[in-house]
């Protein structure tokens, strides 16, 4: 059976005798007030204010619940959540069986926009961002696949190399050659394997310290080491095209020590280290190509004339 409601005037007479309480509680604490120091009082006044608050919440222990819901409200308002439940919404008990109480589990639908109608003007629902985004990330891993394979790519990079041996014995000619390379191996990698076979194919000793220039009709650059085949072929002209062409064209590698003896000759003249933050002109370096040419071709001339004089 439930419990009868508590009658009003037992409520009514607990507040008459809380506020007895507090009434009592103010008139002992005036009592010492201005007659005890100012540490004595604050500590006397926080003791009787607690002992209020402790018998306070004892009788409100005491009382017993009030219940303004009969059990036949209970009951139907618990039919009336089942009764909102939707046709088809999965639920979850927590209930060990015998009990009524039941949470529904939230169900997402996803809204597309009705095809046919102008919806320009809308912005993009969740949905649609979904999909926007699976299709961003689809394309990214094509992309990604692509550039991998392009890595793994095997081509042959001819190259001539120029050293102060061959220029002495070929008349200030060069050393021609091939090496296998992978299009995503970088400057250093081909270097290296350059010098293995320059080191193979001739009964000297090769420096290590070697530089790989790429070269078109009009522009000579020195390659960083970090850079790849890829990255090489993939220059272009501040007016649009490519640059360099690694399979018509031969990269051009020389030992260090040599180009730095040699620079003001020509062809070094012509090289110049490659500067990632500079977009490069075709129409500028055809303009300026005929001048460094000359200079080149000035300074070489000059030396092979104080060399014959030399020698006679």
């Amino acid at each position: 059976q439930p419990r009868p409601p508590v009658a009003s005037s037992s409520l009514t007479e607990n507040l008459h005798l809380q506020r007895g309480r507090t009434m009592s509680t103010e008139e002992e604490i005036a009592k010492f007030k201005g007659y005890v120091p100012l540490e004595e009082y604050k500590r006397r006044k926080e003791e009787l204010q607690h002992d209020l608050t402790l018998r306070s919440v004892q009788d409100n222990a005491a009382l017993p619940a009030v219940s303004s819901t009969a059990p036949e409200d209970r009951a139907a308002s618990k039919k009336k959540r089942k009764a909102k439940a939707s046709k088809g919404a999965v639920s979850l008990s927590f209930e060990d069986g015998d009990g009524d109480e039941e949470v529904e589990a939230p169900t997402t639908k996803r809204v597309h926009k009705a095809p046919g109608v102008e919806a320009s003007f809308l912005g993009m629902n969740a949905a649609e961002r979904e999909d926007q985004a699976k299709v961003r990330e689809r394309k990214m891993m094509e992309v990604l696949e692509r550039q991998r394979a392009a890595k793994q790519e095997e081509v042959e990079v001819r190259y001539t190399f120029r050293n102060e041996k061959a220029k002495k014995l070929l008349g200030n000619q060069f050393y021609k050659g091939a090496v296998r390379c992978r299009r995503g191996d970088n400057v250093a990698t081909v270097l290296e394997a350059i010098h293995a076979k320059l080191s193979a194919d001739h009964a000297e000793t090769i420096s290590s310290q070697l530089l790989l220039v790429a070269a078109n009709d009009y522009l000579h650059l020195i390659m960083q080491p970090h850079m790849t085949l890829l990255d090489i072929g993939a220059l272009k002209w501040r007016e649009g095209g490519l640059m360099f062409d690694l399979g018509a064209n031969p990269i051009h590698v020389a030992e260090r020590a040599f180009f730095e003896q040699n620079k003001h000759l020509h062809p070094m003249v012509l090289w110049k280290l490659h500067d990632g933050f500079t977009t490069y002109s075709e129409d500028e370096t055809i303009r300026n190509r005929g001048k460094a040419q000359t200079a080149g071709l000035s300074a070489s001339t000059t030396a092979l004339t104080a060399a014959t004089s030399s020698r006679k």
